[in-house]
This record gives C-alpha cells, sequence and structure tokens, in this order.
C-alpha cells in the first residue's frame, strides 16, 4: 500500500469521531449518565420505536417472526414491513438490546444517525471536489441539518438515518464508472445501499427512485442536446442493470410480503382528513427557520424546546445553488443537480400554499398517496449541497480570490442552515421507567410475551416519570408507507 492510500481515509476517519462527539453533545449529559434508562420519553412515537427495537432480539432468542409479531395490537398483530420498524437497525443492534434493553439500542441508534450521515455525504462529495474544506463543511451540515437533528428530537430513526442516501448515489455514480475496480465496488455499493434503505425507511427509498427518474430524465435530455460522450445511454443501463436488478430480487418478497402480506396497510393509511395538502410545506418553510408544529410534538412525546422543522434549507443553499448555475452552467453536474433541486423544492409544496402545487396529482397515485412529500426536501439539500461544492470546485484557479470566495460561500450555506437549531439545543431528555413485566424478564431475554402495554391498553409502552401520558387518542403512529 503506497503512503497516500492511507492518508485517504484521515479526512472520513476525522470527520467520524467529530461528528460523533458533536452528535453525544447534542443530548447534553445523556452519555456521561445514563443512557440506558434516559431517553427522548416512554410515550408516543419514541416508545413505538423502542418497541421496534426490542423485537427484533425478542424474535431471535426464541424463534418468531422478524417480520410479524401478535404481541402488538393484540390479538391482529402488526406487519413490520408495513410499519416503520427500522429491522435495518434493530437486527444488527440486538446485541446491545440483550445487554442493555431497547432504550439503550435506541440512543445509540439516534447517535449513530449523525456520524453515519456525515461520513457518507464526505465519500460522495469526493467525487464532485477536491476542496478538503468544502466537503468537510457540507458533509457537517448535511449530517446536522435541521432534517436529522428534527427527526432526533422525535426519535424518528427512518427519516434520522438518512445516510444511506449519499451511499446509493456514490453506488450510481461509481458503477457507471469507466475504471473497471471502481465500477464493481459501485455496483456492490448501490445495490446494498438499496437493501439497506428498504429496510430503514420504504418511504425515503420510494422517494429515491422517484428522484433517481427525474436526475434520469434531465440526465437524457441533456445527453440529446450535447450528444457527449456518445455511447452514454446505453453504457449507463448496462451499468445499473446488474445492481438493482438484484437489488429487486432480493427485495421482491419482502416487498410483496409489505404490500400483500398479513395486516398489510391497504388505501389511505391516514384517515379521511388526510389530502395532499396535509403532507407538503411551503416556499416560507423552505427559506424560513419554523419551529415543528405543535400537533407533531403532541404526538411524538418530546418535552423540550421544538426545534426547527426538518424541511428547512435555508436561503443560503438555494441562493448558492443559483450562483452556481450561473458561474458553471456548462458543467453537467451542476445543470442536472440544480435542475433536480428545483424538481424537489416544487414537489415538496403543498397545495395548501401554492395552489399549482404538482404533489395534488401526483400525490393521488395509490404508491404514493400516503408519503409525506415534505420529506423530499432532504433530496433537495443533498443536490443543493453537490452543486455547490461542483461549481466551488471551478474557483481553484482563482487563487486567493477563489479562496476567498469559497469561504464566503461555506458559511453563506451552512451558517443559516445549522444555527436555528442553537436555541433548541441541547435535546431534552427524561427518565424513562420500565414496565414491572420487562423487569422481571430482564433485558438479556427481551421477552415479550406479556405483550406491550402502550398499545393494548391506556398506559404507554415505557412510562415516563417527567410528563403525563394520556390514553388510546394519544397514540397515533406515524406510519410511513411505500405502496
Amino acid at each position: 500500500m503506497t503512503p497516500a492510500r492511507p492518508r485517504r481515509w484521515v479526512e472520513p476517519i476525522a470527520l467520524l469521531a467529530a461528528s460523533l462527539l458533536g452528535s453525544a453533545a447534542l443530548w447534553g449529559r445523556l452519555w456521561v449518565t445514563s443512557p440506558s434508562t434516559r431517553g427522548i420519553c416512554g410515550c408516543g412515537d419514541p416508545s413505538l420505536f423502542q418497541w421496534f427495537l426490542a423485537w427484533p432480539a425478542h424474535a431471535i432468542t426464541t424463534g418468531h417472526s422478524l417480520v410479524f409479531s401478535r404481541d402488538l395490537f393484540h390479538p391482529h398483530g402488526v406487519n413490520l414491513l408495513a410499519n416503520t420498524s427500522v429491522l435495518g437497525l434493530g437486527v444488527p443492534l440486538a446485541p446491545l438490546t440483550w445487554l442493555g434493553g431497547p432504550v439503550l439500542t435506541q440512543n445509540v441508534a439516534l447517535l449513530l444517525a449523525v456520524p453515519f450521515a456525515v461520513v457518507s455525504m464526505d465519500l460522495l462529495l469526493r467525487r464532485v471536489t477536491t476542496s478538503a474544506p468544502t466537503r468537510v463543511v457540507f458533509s457537517l451540515a448535511y449530517g446536522f441539518s435541521p432534517y436529522v437533528v428534527s427527526s432526533l428530537s422525535i426519535s424518528h430513526l427512518m427519516t434520522a438515518w438518512v445516510g444511506v442516501l449519499p451511499l446509493m448515489c456514490l453506488g450510481a455514480v461509481d458503477a457507471v464508472a469507466l475504471d473497471a475496480p471502481r465500477a464493481r465496488r459501485g455496483k456492490v455499493l448501490l445495490c446494498v445501499a438499496i437493501v439497506f434503505q428498504f429496510f430503514i425507511s420504504t418511504e425515503l427509498l420510494l422517494l429515491s427512485a422517484l428522484v433517481a427518474l427525474i436526475a434520469g430524465a434531465v440526465a437524457g435530455v441533456d445527453w440529446l442536446v450535447v450528444r457527449r460522450p456518445p455511447d452514454a445511454p446505453a453504457r449507463v443501463l448496462r451499468a445499473l442493470a446488474a445492481p438493482l436488478g438484484i437489488a429487486a430480487v432480493l427485495l421482491v418478497v419482502p416487498a410483496a410480503y409489505a404490500l400483500f402480506g398479513p395486516r398489510s396497510l391497504k388505501g389511505n393509511i391516514w384517515g379521511p382528513g388526510f389530502n395532499p395538502s396535509t403532507g407538503g410545506t411551503s416556499f416560507s418553510d423552505l427559506v424560513r427557520p419554523h419551529a415543528v408544529g405543535g400537533g407533531l410534538i403532541a404526538l411524538s412525546g418530546y418535552a423540550g424546546k421544538p426545534l426547527v422543522q426538518m424541511q428547512y434549507l435555508g436561503w443560503g443553499l438555494l441562493v448558492a445553488v443559483a450562483a452556481a448555475v450561473a458561474f458553471r452552467y456548462a458543467d453537467r453536474v451542476v445543470r442536472v443537480g440544480a435542475i433536480c433541486v428545483g424538481a424537489c423544492v416544487v414537489l415538496s409544496l403543498s397545495p395548501y400554499y401554492v395552489s399549482w402545487a404538482p404533489w395534488q396529482w401526483v400525490g393521488r397515485l395509490p404508491i404514493l398517496q400516503n408519503v409525506l412529500q415534505f420529506r423530499i426536501a432532504v433530496f433537495a439539500l443533498l443536490a443543493g449541497l453537490v452543486v455547490v461544492a461542483r461549481a466551488i470546485e471551478g474557483l481553484r484557479p482563482l487563487g486567493h480570490l477563489g479562496l476567498g470566495v469559497t469561504v464566503v460561500v461555506l458559511a453563506a450555506v451552512a451558517l443559516p442552515l445549522v444555527a436555528p437549531e442553537l436555541p433548541g439545543l441541547p435535546l431534552r431528555t427524561s427518565r424513562i421507567a420500565f414496565p414491572s413485566w420487562w423487569r422481571a424478564a430482564g433485558p438479556a431475554t427481551a421477552a415479550l410475551e406479556s405483550g406491550w402495554p402502550g398499545f393494548l391498553g391506556d398506559e404507554p409502552a415505557f412510562a415516563s416519570d417527567e410528563r403525563t401520558t394520556g390514553g388510546p387518542a394519544t397514540w397515533r403512529i406515524f406510519i410511513e408507507s411505500a405502496r
């Protein structure tokens, strides 16, 4: 191995360490006090995810099914693949659940979401820029973005773990590379990332497919205009056929079980009052920091100060994307990426705020009818950072002037995005009291035979000693759908 090769990993390892410490700091003193007995709360959505993380540990030790259980919503049961069960986290973290219980597992999963997103974004940005400061700042901005931190505050693991998205993009980019070893690694990475994303969030996987179709269509039109390189479409299709085909084969049975298996979710899962206006956002929410709505906080049980809404992108990023297009329009990555940013922004809009918002028609498709479209904002964030990073690469020949402009751009993008979160930090936690049957069984056995009280009666799954919990009406569960 040459000396230069180990140095390639200095940056991601340093980012991993820094972001891990930063992620721990988000939780105040939690990680130096009692991470196995304190958390967001023992109520609402956090308790739901505690159960989802506990079930794989129980199922593995007792021979139960990983994808179906009658211990939740007894006696009818629950289809875990049709819900936000995050089996991609619960299964590999099962040993931790055996040792310390599901609250510790939940805290670890929330802790790792940030460094995973930071490092994966850094790996992707290596394909578009040689500027180390740009990669570091934008990777940290992605991992500590409102999209992630807001998800952490309500324990929404399916949206907090957005680090898989840059890996899917990186896998697709490398898969079509001319270098054979790199192309092979890219195909493997793309296939693994798609499968992993399915078991983290089917909703984000579905939105990934939608954005990929948009990017492919834009790139195709762009190729028809420039006709360079001449064999690009055929080569790209051949390169992507194998990883996409293998991923489809691996996921066909789990997807069928989620769609048509026992207790699968049919039709409008949100109830008769839900319409395409409900899950969208406004231009104002994208560029101005507003606090997360009280209704979502009430359902999630978070007792701390509401954070910035997850769809917030900041004015700096959108202005920088527009400037990047003006500066480096000749660059195909900038052109295609900027159009994808615009498409994601438009798709995230609600007809309630913008009369012409296209989701009022797109969202009526059966497979998209339960998707909360404001979550597509994370793809605008990802693509926007890539576009600006690519444009910054064009500043390098300008010497000191280019360096000065780079510093200004990095500050203009990162500060408006991350700074509004600071007043709501650190995240608030409370002590979580384990049910008596769980204490008797012991966390090592992960025994759930008695059921999970929060979903069989009027009490929460775990009780929090610092807040009051309600009855059955409190347990409105945010369920994602990829149907």
